[in-house]
């Protein structure tokens, strides 16, 4: 089965990102937010066909999703195409997506690496983090953990979770560079303060062993805590037995910490 596109999250950064501020734009963009798809559509195509990049985006979008229209991922390919070769950063992303899972092109991990590198070096932190990962693991390029510890770090320095804790993973991993676990703790901090789940984890882990931090077992228990309740999978069990480890007192202190963190959007987390 075809997997429909993120619109919740795409469409936003389509519009906000590159919008004329045409009124059709405006005008069709309203209506898609209000769920008159079909409305949306007849504003958007018109500017789509008379060449507006994020008209071409936001139609391609609603192909890839079935809104307003039959679902059609070759023409939503078509679309995000026109917007892409227009420089349309957003619709770069998602064709570069489409040419990775093969929906409505044939899969093909060299052309989506094109793609991601177009709008990584457009500044895309998304795209560097993707293009990074490609780098990482020799899919669709050669491998190399010195260029996607580059790209991952491009990504990480305007403040992009997913590239801070790849970022992280690298530095601990001493891949692409000289391991360094306490660099690698900063870099799951910054993304655990994100709120990313498995930088809170990593996080915890770090504490727990005493790897780039001091050893803190009420720490571990903080972050492994708020990592199992954002649902990571091997938090709720990791985080009992380093309960085990702890007195009343530090159980009821890591609990204060967690309400705390969680108050503070995950940025007062010390004891």
């Amino acid at each position: 089965m075809t997997r429909p596109f993120k619109s919740s999250i795409a469409v936003v950064a389509l519009f906000t990102a590159l919008a004329t501020g045409a009124q059709g734009i405006d005008r069709g963009f309203t209506k898609y937010q209000g769920g008159d798809f079909a409305g949306a559509l007849g504003d958007l195509l018109p500017l789509a066909e008379q060449g507006d990049a994020t008209a071409q985006a936001l139609v391609g979008l609603m192909y890839g999703n079935g809104q307003g229209v039959d679902l059609d991922q070759e023409a939503a390919a078509t679309w995000m195409r026109r917007a892409a070769d227009q420089e349309h950063v957003q619709a770069q992303v998602i064709l570069a997506q489409m040419y990775s899972r093969g929906a409505g092109v044939i899969s093909d991990l060299g052309e989506a690496a094109i793609w991601y590198r177009r709008a990584a070096d457009l500044g895309d932190a998304e795209a560097q983090t993707s293009l990074g990962t490609m780098y990482v693991g020799g899919n669709g390029v050669i491998q190399d953990n010195v260029e996607g510890l580059a790209w991952f770090r491009r990504a990480a320095d305007q403040g992009y979770a997913p590239a801070q804790f790849n970022l992280g993973a690298m530095y601990v991993a001493g891949a692409g560079v000289l391991a360094d676990s306490v660099e690698g703790a900063s870099w799951y901090r910054r993304a655990a303060e994100q709120g990313l789940t498995s930088a809170q984890f990593n996080l915890g882990q770090m504490y727990y062993h005493g790897d780039g931090v001091e050893q803190d077992m009420v720490l571990a228990h903080v972050w492994t805590v708020i990592a199992s309740v954002h649902g990571h999978v091997s938090a709720t069990d990791v985080k009992d037995i380093i309960a085990e480890r702890l007195t009343s007192t530090d159980i009821y202190e890591s609990q204060e910490i967690v309400l705390k963190c969680i108050e503070m959007n995950y940025r007062g987390c010390a004891r």
